[in-house]
């Protein structure tokens, strides 16, 4: 009985999960994620969602990890506050790759690295992230980093200490927010996920 059980837990979370990555997808596809999820307000339910959607698209530290124990609703209520703070890197991820997508189309490849505090290109609202720092920009030829000092962070990080060789880049996973142990986060793209959300592992 308790196979059973968890057999249709399985199932039922492959299917959430499913469901998660098509609407982020379907929204992202028309450009407009940030502005359905990240600036509304859904209450509980939209922090639920958020936080599900970050468990797949966020690579978080693992002393960051809540307890699995309980329902997902159960699991807001015992502590809502880690889901508001999972929430807000799902709104990190939003953020990262619009800024992303705007600085592959409007850059030209080569070795540089950059603070969005000084890119034209991007609207002033999109060249902070979710904690309103500015993010920093590094790019390797067509592989761009977009880098986020985190919740963390007291100030806007200082780009031009950031020193990534393009060997390290290589093996960096594309299209999923990255979370360092000092806290940063990082979205890796390519010119050929400017325009998709499905992360390659």
């Amino acid at each position: 009985m308790a196979s059973k059980r968890r057999i249709i837990a399985i199932v039922t979370m492959g299917f959430g999960i499913i469901l998660i990555l098509g609407a982020a997808g379907y929204f992202w596809a028309i450009h407009d994620l940030n502005t359905a999820f990240a600036k509304a307000d859904f209450g509980p339910l939209g922090i639920i969602f958020k936080k599900a959607a970050a468990d797949v698209l966020v690579v978080k530290q693992p002393s960051k990890e809540l307890s699995k124990s309980g329902g997902i609703v159960d699991l807001y209520r015992r502590n809502p506050a880690a889901f508001q703070a999972d929430a807000r890197l799902f709104d990190a991820w939003i953020s990262a790759g619009q800024i992303g997508r705007s600085t592959l189309k409007s850059t030209l490849p080569g070795s540089w690295v950059r603070s969005t505090a000084e890119e034209n290109y991007l609207s002033p609202d999109l060249r902070r992230d979710p904690w309103n720092h500015f993010v920093c920009l590094l790019r390797r030829n067509n592989i761009l980093l977009v880098i986020s000092g985190g919740p963390r962070a007291p100030i806007s990080p200082m780009c031009r200490d950031i020193q990534v060789r393009e060997s390290e880049l290589a093996q960096l996973p594309r299209g999923r927010l990255l979370e360092t142990p000092s806290g940063n986060l990082i979205l890796v793209l390519d010119d050929k996920l400017s325009a998709t959300t499905v992360p390659v592992r």
